[in-house]
C-alpha cells in the first residue's frame, strides 16, 4: 500500500537483525508453552478484517490513528502501517452456532 515498495534485504547485517528478531519469538513461545500461557482442551475460532484507508482520490490515507480515536471500540486496532486498521471478532468457543453467531 502506498508508494514505497517493499525491499527484500540481502546484506549480512539484515539478516541477522531477522534472525535475532526470529530467535527472540521463538524464546517468547517456548516460555508460553513452558508457562501454561497457550489453552489447551478446548477449540476457538475467530476472524479478522483488514482495511485499506483511502481518501477521495482512491489514495492511501494515513487515518489510522484518527479513525482509531473517533471509533473508540476495542474490536478496532492498528495494522502494519498508518493506511491499515484491523477489525477483530471475539473468539468463540468451537461448538455448537459459533458459525452463525460469528
Amino acid at each position: 500500500m502506498g508508494t514505497k515498495a517493499k525491499k527484500l534485504y540481502t546484506d549480512r547485517e539484515h539478516l541477522n537483525q531477522f534472525i535475532h528478531a526470529l530467535i527472540h519469538d521463538i524464546k517468547a513461545l517456548e516460555m508460553m508453552l513452558r508457562e501454561g500461557m497457550v489453552e489447551s482442551g478446548v477449540q476457538r475460532i475467530g476472524a479478522e478484517q483488514e482495511l485499506c484507508l483511502l481518501d477521495a482520490s482512491w489514495r492511501p490515507a494515513p487515518w489510522n490513528l484518527d479513525v482509531l480515536d473517533k471509533l473508540r471500540e476495542p474490536h478496532f486496532t492498528t495494522e502494519h502501517s498508518r493506511y491499515n486498521l484491523e477489525i477483530n471478532l471475539d473468539p468463540l468457543e468451537f461448538r455448537g452456532d459459533c458459525l452463525s453467531r460469528m
